[in-house]
């Protein structure tokens, strides 16, 4: 089965400490729908360290418009080849993070090249993980 139109929404955002350091989780409730689903079964966790940030580890507002913009490409780059969802948004101690769940990350590599293309001062991280379960999903959102 594929899925048509994955949740882009609504989204909560809660708020903790990690590391003794704020920390800031935009949360896709509306991801549930379509949590554990047969299809969704990879995770890709794509920090971005920021290249200016508060002493608390958060960023400054010039640095937050530019994440905006590597949020926005990340998603068009990421579902222009499989199904994807984006589910949290975690900024903390210096990195923002961004979780989502796939389809098929065939072709994760060439749509994260194709974003470090575009930012190229930014150090873009990837770490794609088989979690049918979505355990990280469930951390923050209570399952």
């Amino acid at each position: 089965m594929v899925m048509s139109i994955l949740p882009d929404g609504p989204w909560s955002v809660l708020e903790g400490r990690y590391d003794d350091r704020p920390m800031f989780v935009r949360l896709n409730t509306g991801a549930r729908t379509v949590s554990k689903s047969a299809e969704l079964t990879h995770r890709l966790g794509i920090a971005v360290p920021f290249q200016s940030s508060s002493e608390e580890g958060l960023p400054t507002s010039s640095e937050s418009t530019v994440l905006v913009s590597i949020e926005e490409t990340l998603c068009e780059s990421l579902r222009a080849g499989t199904e994807v969802v984006l589910t949290l948004v975690i900024t903390t101690s210096g990195m923002r993070e961004f979780v989502f769940y796939c389809a098929m990350p065939a072709h994760v590599s060439s749509a994260v090249a194709s974003v470090r293309q575009r930012f190229p001062s930014y150090e873009i991280q990837v770490v794609e993980e088989s979690d049918p379960d979505w355990t990280v999903f469930d951390q923050f959102a209570g399952e």
